[in-house]
């Protein structure tokens, strides 16, 4: 074969957009199975695990001519250099288009220009697949609750900040809002104080009587406090008294005043609420799916339970969204607050199909030696456990020797995840 003659069968090619050219290739096809031989069967039995993947033997040239100047070694250093390149490339083939994968391999073997100038190439390249993630994997429902929350707090606080002053006014305008924050503290000390440092320095701060006169600082001691409370349904119906509706300058302030504090408190305390969501079922007492262990945890959480938590918070919401639909200083936290809501009702909705089931049957018939039945011996029987602390936890028996005959108990169901 003459040299023009095995020239006119190359075919162009590249790497990652370095030309060449190929003049022949190899290519392996087929399926991955897994074969399965048995006793006293002639035929195995043979399970199909998916195409197999394609691996080709390219043989290619660099030639000296008029497209490199007749000098085929930088085209050559610049294939090397993208062959050496990490990650993966694009190959252009003349017989199978175009192709993304990995050249794991190339040979060169060159010649001198006495011989035709031209350098072979001999390249082992794989395909590659795409990187797929499960979405479900990474869906942090619990973040999105928290990240929505903080949004919430700060739009609250800025729409409070721009609503409430008692800056150049009649000193009952200020005198009312000691009296608010009073009421506030008041119903905090019901349920305990606070007891993380930064809720006691706020607690602290409502003190001076300067901080009323930067509304942005007093609604945000306010939400630090509320951000500790382990209640905060105890705010959600916060009330400040009617203001005298009289059409003066400092009695409008004054209920402004009163309505933003209001609603401050009310959903400042709708927020924490959904944040603890997020908490509410990671510390649950879940029943273990082989039935012999209670994980030992503060508070039992069942299914049921999140149900009613979940219709709470939505409630609560939807209330306060209604009244705060009527105002017009509370734009930006309306639609947050909805956010927030959805947020919240997702992330219970998905945590609940976790948690225990819960149903109830009678203890004991009242009659002979089933009159009555220690709780102890009830746990052994449908748990398997010499334990019953979450019996007498979630029935309030005030006895655990003596259950009441024909008493309704509440037990968990053996199998929850």
């Amino acid at each position: 074969m003459t040299t023009n003659s095995w020239r006119q069968l190359l075919r162009p090619a590249s790497w990652r957009g370095v030309p060449f050219e190929v003049v022949g290739d190899e290519v392996e096809f087929g399926r991955n199975v897994a074969i399965h031989e048995f006793v006293q069967r002639d035929k195995p039995q043979v399970e199909d695990l998916g195409r197999k993947t394609r691996k080709f033997r390219i043989d290619g040239w660099i030639c000296a001519g008029a497209q490199n100047g007749f000098n085929p070694w930088p085209q050559r250093d610049a294939l090397v250099a993208a062959v050496e390149q990490g990650g993966v490339g694009t190959l252009v083939h003349p017989f199978y288009g175009t192709l993304r994968g990995h050249i794991t391999t190339m040979g060169v073997k060159q010649t001198s220009s006495e011989l035709g100038g031209f350098i072979s190439l001999s390249m082992d390249f794989v395909e590659a697949g795409e990187v797929e993630f499960r979405a479900d994997v990474v869906d942090d429902t619990g973040g999105t609750v928290l990240a929505a929350a903080d949004d919430s707090y700060e739009a609250l606080a800025d729409e409070f900040s721009m609503a409430f002053s008692v800056e150049d006014l009649p000193g009952f305008v200020l005198a009312d809002a000691v009296d608010m924050v009073d009421q506030f503290l008041g119903v905090l000390a019901q349920w305990r104080r606070p007891e993380s440092l930064a809720a006691q320095v706020a607690e602290l701060n409502l003190a001076s009587i300067g901080i009323y006169s930067q509304p942005l600082a007093l609604a945000q001691q306010v939400m630090t406090i509320m951000r500790d409370v382990a209640q905060p349904q105890a705010f959600h119906e916060f009330l400040r008294p009617q203001t005298p509706n009289i059409p003066t300058r400092g009695r409008a302030a004054q209920r402004t005043n009163s309505v933003a504090f209001t609603h401050l408190v009310q959903s400042a305390s709708l927020i924490r609420a959904a944040e603890l969501s997020v908490d509410f079922a990671s510390s649950s007492n879940r029943f273990a799916a082989d039935s012999t262990v209670l994980r030992s945890t503060p508070k039992l959480i069942t299914y049921n339970e999140m149900q009613a938590q979940r219709s709470a918070i939505t409630q609560a919401f939807t209330a306060e969204l209604l009244d705060l639909s009527g105002l017009q200083m509370f734009p930006n936290t309306q639609q947050l607050l909805v956010a927030l809501r959805t947020a919240a009702v997702q992330h219970m909705t998905s945590t609940g199909e976790h948690l225990a089931r819960t149903f109830v049957t009678t203890c004991c018939d009242g009659t002979g030696w089933n009159g009555f039945m220690p709780t102890l011996v009830l746990a052994y029987r449908h748990y398997g456990v010499l334990s019953d602390d979450v019996i007498n936890e979630r029935n309030e028996i005030p006895n655990p020797l003596f259950v009441p005959p024909r008493a309704a108990i509440e037990l968990l169901h053996e199998v929850t995840e």
